[in-house]
């Protein structure tokens, strides 16, 4: 749906909203020092702060679009 543009709105509230408690769940597997896997990007991937900031800056982008979404409320003519 993001990428046709369709339901713009929605589509990025659920897509930030996935990241959101996916990315806290690894920070919170980071913060307890437990070593797992991700498998974001491949197999046998630990979670790391290379990991964090990686899926930390797709979650403020997601953030950023949804932001976007919904100050480009269309105006009737």
């Amino acid at each position: 749906l993001l990428m046709i543009g369709r339901w713009s709105r929605t589509a990025t509230v659920i897509v930030s909203g996935l990241l959101l408690v996916l990315f806290s769940l690894m920070v919170r597997a980071f913060t307890q020092g437990k070593e797992i896997s991700c498998g974001c990007f491949g197999p046998n991937e630990m979670i790391s702060w290379k990991t964090l900031l990686r899926d930390g800056s797709m979650l403020a982008g997601a953030l950023f679009l949804t932001v976007v979404a919904f100050r480009n409320r269309r105006t009737p003519a």
